[in-house]
C-alpha cells in the first residue's frame, strides 16, 4: 500500500512534468506558431501572436521558454520600432525572473519596461508595471530573514501599489482598481506578520482585511469568478491572521468561523469553475484553519473531532493532487494527514503519509534540477539562434575566433617557454645534486684517506722506534768498532 501511494505520487509528478511544456491546447500552439511565422501577416497580428505562445503557453510552466519567446518579440518589435510591443516583452521577461525568484533581475526588466511604458505615455502599462514591481517587493520581504530589510521592502510594496492604484483611478479602470486593493490587502497582512506590538499587528490586519472586502465589492460586479474566489481566500487568510492575536475565546472563535466561512465561499467558486488546483489549495486551507484550532482545543473529545475533520479535507485535497500532480498540494495535505494521525497514534497511517511527504519533497527538488537542465538548454539554444540570424554577429564570431586563437597561440607560446624554463631550471636542480653528492663523497674519501695516512705514519713511526731499540740493544752487547781497531793497530806495531 505505501509503496503503491509513492509510485502514483511520482508517476504523477512526473506526468504533470512533461505535460507542462506549454499550456496551450496544441491546435492553439499550432495555429498562433503559424501566425508568426508567416511574414504576409500584419506586425501587430505576429507579435500579438508570439506574445500570447510566451505568457499563456510557458510563463507560468516553464518561465525560460516564456523568456525566449518573449525575447523574439523583443527584438521584432525593436526592429519594426513598436515600443508598446518592446514594454510588453520585456514585461514577460521580468514575469519569468519573478517565478523564478530571481528578483534583481525582475526588477530591471521590469523597471526597462516601464520606462518605455512612461516615453509612450501608455497609462494602463504604467500602472501595471508599477504594480509588478510593487509584487516583487512584498515577495523579497517575504523572502528575507532580516526583519529591517522586510519592512523597507513591504513599505515600498504598498508604495507602489498606491502609485499603481492612483493611476488606475484616473483612467477608471475599474478591474485594475480592484488587483491593486487586493495586492495592497496581500501587501498590509505581511507588513502585521513583522509587527511586534499587538495593536500594530491587528491595525495591518485590519487595513488588510479592509482592502480585500472593497477589491471583493468591484470584483461582485464582474465574471470574473477567479479572482472573486481569490478575493475570498485572501480574506481567510487576513481572518486566520486575526485569530492568532485575539485573546477574547469568543472573538477568537469568530474569526475561525469567519476564516472557514471565507475558504469555503471561495472553494464553491473554484469547484463551479472547476479549477482543480485550486480547490485542492482551498481544501488544505480549510484543513489548517480546523487543526489551528485543534491545537489551541483542551478538551479531549472535542480535539479528536476536529483533528478528524482536518484529515477529511486532506484526504479531500490529497486525492485532487494526486490525481493532478499539484506537488505543492500533495505537500501540504500529507504534512496535515502526518501531524493527525500522529496525534490520533495511527502510527502506520502516520509513517505512511510521511513517506509521501518525504517523496513530495525529493520529487520538487528533482523537477526543479530538469528545469535547470532545461534552462540551460534553452540559453544555448537562444544564443545559437542569435549567432546565425545575424551576420554582424557572425563577423564578430569569427574576429572573436581569430582572436582567441591568437590568444591561445601565445598561450601555447608561453606554455613552451614556462615548459624549458621549468625543464632548464630542474636540471640545473638536478646537476646541483649531483655535485653536492660528488663534494660529500670526495669529502668521506678525504676523511678516509687522512685517516689511513695517520695509521700508516702510526706504523711507520713505530717501526723506526723497533729499529732504533733494536740498534741500542746490538751496541750495547757487542765491542765497539774502535776498540777493535785500535787493537788490531797494536797488534801490527808489535
Amino acid at each position: 500500500m505505501k509503496s503503491k501511494l509513492v509510485t502514483t505520487l511520482l508517476l504523477s509528478i512526473t506526468t504533470i512534468c512533461c505535460l507542462s511544456q506549454s499550456a496551450l491546447q496544441k491546435n492553439v500552439y499550432d495555429s498562433l506558431w503559424n501566425v508568426w511565422t508567416n511574414n504576409a501577416q500584419h506586425d501587430t497580428a505576429r507579435l500579438e501572436a508570439i506574445k500570447k505562445i510566451a505568457w499563456e503557453g510557458y510563463l507560468f510552466s516553464q518561465p525560460d521558454s516564456a523568456f525566449y519567446f518573449a525575447q523574439l518579440e523583443y527584438e521584432f518589435a525593436t526592429k519594426r520600432n513598436l515600443k508598446k510591443y518592446q514594454a510588453d516583452a520585456l514585461n514577460t521577461q521580468g514575469a519569468s525572473f519573478f517565478i523564478k525568484t530571481d528578483y534583481a533581475k525582475s526588477i530591471e526588466y521590469h523597471t526597462r519596461s516601464l520606462k518605455i511604458r512612461e516615453e509612450i505615455n501608455d497609462k494602463k502599462g504604467i500602472a501595471a508595471s508599477l504594480g509588478n514591481i510593487g509584487n516583487i517587493f512584498k515577495d523579497q520581504g517575504d523572502a528575507t530573514n532580516n526583519l529591517q530589510e522586510k519592512r523597507i521592502l513591504y513599505n515600498n510594496a504598498i508604495k507602489y501599489h498606491n502609485k499603481g492604484l492612483k493611476i488606475k483611478q484616473q483612467i477608471k479602470d475599474k478591474m485594475g482598481i480592484a488587483a491593486s486593493l487586493s495586492n495592497l490587502g496581500i501587501a498590509y497582512r505581511s507588513q502585521g506578520h513583522i509587527e511586534t506590538d499587538t495593536i500594530q499587528k491587528e491595525k495591518f490586519y485590519l487595513q488588510a482585511l479592509s482592502h480585500q472586502e472593497k477589491s471583493l465589492e468591484i470584483q461582485q460586479s464582474s465574471s470574473n469568478l477567479r479572482a472573486i474566489a481569490n478575493n475570498y481566500s485572501n480574506m481567510g487568510l487576513v481572518y486566520t491572521s486575526l485569530c492568532e492575536i485575539e485573546k477574547n475565546k469568543n472573538k477568537r472563535n469568530e474569526f475561525y468561523k469567519k476564516s472557514i466561512d471565507s475558504y469555503i465561499k471561495s472553494l464553491e467558486i473554484l469547484q463551479k469553475i472547476g479549477h482543480q488546483q485550486g480547490i485542492a489549495r482551498a481544501l488544505v486551507n480549510i484543513g489548517t484553519i480546523y487543526l489551528e484550532k485543534a491545537k489551541t482545543t483542551e478538551n479531549a473529545s472535542q480535539k479528536r473531532t476536529l483533528l478528524l475533520t482536518v484529515i477529511d479535507y486532506s484526504k479531500q485535497a490529497l486525492h485532487i493532487a494526486l490525481k493532478r500532480g499539484f506537488s505543492r498540494e500533495i505537500e501540504g495535505s500529507t504534512q496535515q494527514l502526518f501531524i493527525c494521525y500522529k496525534a490520533l497514534k495511527q502510527y502506520n497511517l502516520a509513517l505512511q503519509m510521511h513517506e509521501l511527504f518525504s517523496a513530495t519533497k525529493d520529487s520538487i527538488r528533482s523537477v526543479e534540477n530538469q528545469n535547470e537542465v532545461i534552462r540551460q538548454v534553452l540559453k544555448y539554444e537562444y544564443e545559437k539562434k542569435a549567432a546565425t540570424d545575424s551576420i554582424s554577429n557572425e563577423k564578430e564570431k569569427q574576429i572573436k575566433d581569430i582572436e582567441i586563437q591568437k590568444q591561445q597561440t601565445e598561450i601555447n607560446a608561453k606554455r613552451i617557454q614556462q615548459y624549458g624554463l621549468y625543464g632548464g631550471l630542474f636540471l640545473v636542480i638536478l646537476f646541483a645534486i649531483i655535485i653536492f653528492n660528488r663534494l660529500q663523497l670526495t669529502r668521506k674519501q678525504k676523511i678516509i684517506i687522512e685517516k689511513q695516512k695517520e695509521i700508516v705514519e702510526e706504523k711507520q713511526k713505530e717501526i723506526l722506534d723497533s729499529i732504533r731499540y733494536a740498534r741500542k740493544i746490538q751496541d750495547a752487547t757487542l765491542t765497539p768498532v774502535s776498540y777493535i781497531e785500535r787493537s788490531i793497530h797494536r797488534l801490527k806495531n808489535n
